[in-house]
């Protein structure tokens, strides 16, 4: 919900007598991409495999009336999977309708119903299985919401949720199986935002203006601040003499900046992570994770002033990751070890509560793609050594509200 305030927030501060509208006949054409790749390397030469989702959706619609449109999305894509040598093809066709509200300049909420069906299929090149080895039919109706942003004259980023769902789907498999399901999800939250780019076609909408601004922020070039972060969880719960849960959780940061003009300032961070966690019951015997990591990152922040002391921060982020996690079960340990990196958007809203403290609010985290690698290293039941290595590439643009929080900034002074 914490979106919809902030939508709320920039309507109340800049709003203008008279906005621009969508006049009828204007036109859009819009593209939302998605990539997921991964290789897994085994001891065995034979058993490594590739797998990989691509999709590219698709959409063409008219304005029917003011602010109201509606149209068709296309979403051709394809799955690869080389360990049954086989790719999975889909299609998904849909009608929308949607209904435009004008927030500020170049910048627009829209509700948006959808109906369409979705199809899949498996196919194999081997002689696993008769093709089609697997069939998926499904016809839905859905209900969403979203942003339109014009980045420049006539084109737009748009940022999309789902909010509830009615599916009802049939699949088929072999060895002969089926199944007919109805399915019903709703998360008035929005917690996920998907991404896009659409252009709208004699729209006369112009780059929105939302960020650019003659008011001085409360900073000045050469000034630094320093923002420390320390997150701590214990549990334990034990209902009974022989069933109990330990985990206990611990993550410290520390980073810090140096603003270049009053509007931006760029900067570094560390963050340590580490975590364990203990179970057992009458009905499994004792099993222990351990967790920890560290992060490194670089960024550059852009402000955006909204008063005196109140500034709109657009931070552009590029994080590098080292993970390892052991696990302990029975006789058998296994140990996996993770380095990643991933550039990513985190938008904030900051208070100027003295000259030397701030009180900064981060929403959500845009994540654009990232790229790992990962080695896992396991024995079988006869005690022999299993590696498996691991690298994997997404692009797959996505804001998430669940990474929230808020921290205190201190700025020692000006230099």
């Amino acid at each position: 919900m914490k979106f919809y305030l902030l939508l709320l927030s920039l309507f109340c501060i800049h709003l203008t007598p008279a906005f621009a509208q969508f006049p009828a006949e204007t036109k859009l054409r819009g593209i939302r991409p998605t990539l997921n790749t991964q290789n897994v390397f085994l001891n065995d030469p034979s058993a490594t495999h590739h797998t990989s989702d691509i999709s590219l959706e698709l959409t063409y619609g008219k304005f029917i009336r003011e602010n109201v449109a509606h149209g068709w999305s296309i979403t051709p894509g394809f799955g690869i999977n080389s360990k049954i040598t086989g790719w999975i093809p889909q299609l998904k066709i849909n009608y929308f309708n949607r209904r435009y509200v004008p927030i500020t300049s170049g910048i627009y909420a829209f509700a948006e119903g959808t109906v369409g069906v979705q199809t899949q299929l498996g196919l194999s090149s081997g002689n696993y299985y008769k093709n089609p080895f697997l069939q998926s039919y499904s016809a839905f109706a859905a209900l969403n919401a979203g942003l339109t942003y014009f980045y420049k004259n006539d084109w737009a980023l748009e940022a999309k949720a789902n909010l509830g769902t009615l599916s009802v789907s049939h699949l088929r498999s072999k060895p002969e199986s089926q199944s007919t399901a109805v399915s019903l999800e709703s998360s008035l939250s929005a917690q996920l935002f998907t991404l896009g780019i659409t252009r709208y076609i004699g729209s006369g909408n112009f780059k929105s203006t939302i960020f650019e601004t003659d008011r001085n922020t409360p900073y000045t070039a050469g000034q630094r601040y320093w923002e420390g972060r320390v997150t701590s969880t214990l549990n334990f719960i034990k209902p009974s003499k022989i069933n109990s849960t330990n985990t206990q959780y611990f993550n410290v940061g520390l980073s810090t900046a140096r603003f270049i003009s009053d509007k931006q300032a760029r900067g570094f961070g560390l963050t340590a992570l580490f975590s364990t966690s203990n179970a057992e019951s009458e009905l499994h015997p004792q099993s222990s994770i351990k967790f920890g990591g560290a992060n490194a990152f670089i960024f550059r922040e852009h402000y955006l002033p909204l008063g005196k002391k109140l500034s709109l921060i657009g931070g552009v982020y590029l994080m590098g990751s080292y993970t390892i996690n052991r696990t302990k079960y029975l006789d058998q340990n296994t140990a996996q070890q993770s380095l990643s990196i991933a550039p990513s958007i985190k938008p904030a809203i900051q208070y100027q509560l003295t000259d030397q403290w701030a009180v900064t609010a981060h929403i959500g985290t845009l994540s654009i793609a990232s790229a790992n690698l990962t080695l896992d290293k396991e024995r079988d039941y006869r005690n022999e050594p299993i590696n498996r290595f691991q690298t994997g590439l997404s692009f797959s643009p996505a804001y998430t509200i669940g990474n929230s929080g808020i921290s205190f900034r201190y700025f020692p002074g000006r230099r």
